[in-house]
């Protein structure tokens, strides 16, 4: 036996489906534009779901995932893992993991004042993996701190992103972080402002200080 239900939602959508009361499938045979909650008890299978306007996301990658790169015990986490101290003339990395086809829309570096322009600089980082030559690695941002900030904690941001879209089928992506200054720098967190028009898979989380993780060491606002 089928039945047509006719549902309208919150602020007034009206969903047309067809459903099949010996299998307990539904199918959509009829939509017009939600604007309302939909709710379905049961699978929905569809080749693709596209947002009605891009959604924006915050990612924040956290001072805990950062690690040295160079040289050996450059990096500390103080104030309950809160920070990253990086000692003078020493890098620090940290793995970023964003949903394919991500469009990152802007980066901010919130850090300790610092006694100089650019003592500290952070670049996202896309690296083509397995590849050699040219092209197989982007700055998609360079960003450094600013003297003029005195106050805790600082915030400089951009929204200068090239390459902007995330492929994570060929390309990993990271924050490099480097201290330029005679002395311990601070960081407290970079975050991420992407965009997405389908939805799609978020990315996998090691660690993370709560909420809704969206990668490594990331935890989504």
């Amino acid at each position: 036996m089928r039945r047509a239900i006719f549902k309208r939602v919150s602020t007034a959508l009206l969903v047309v489906v067809i459903v099949s009361a010996v299998a307990g499938a539904a199918y959509a045979v009829a939509t017009t534009k939600i604007r309302g909650n939909l709710v379905v008890s049961g699978t929905v299978t569809a080749k693709d779901f596209v947002y009605s306007a891009a959604k924006k996301t915050t990612v924040t990658v956290q001072p805990s995932a950062f690690t040295e790169d160079s040289p050996e015990g450059a990096v500390a986490h103080g104030n309950y893992s809160g920070e990253v101290d990086v000692a003078a003339g020493g890098d620090a990395v940290a793995p970023v993991d964003l949903p394919q086809g991500a469009i990152v829309t802007k980066v901010a570096l919130i850090y300790a004042p610092t006694g100089a322009d650019n003592d500290i600089t952070i670049h996202l980082e896309s690296t083509l993996f397995g590849g050699s030559g040219s092209g197989i690695h982007d700055d998609m941002v360079q960003l450094g701190s600013l003297a003029s900030c005195v106050g805790i904690p600082c915030t400089r941001y951009t929204t200068t992103v090239s390459p902007n879209q995330i492929d994570n089928s060929t390309r990993v992506y990271g924050i490099w972080l480097s201290n330029n200054s005679g002395g311990t720098v601070t960081v407290y967190a970079v975050r991420i402002t992407y965009t997405m028009t389908r939805v799609g898979p978020a990315g996998r989380s090691l660690t993370g200080g709560g909420g809704v993780v969206d990668g490594p060491g990331s935890v989504r606002n």
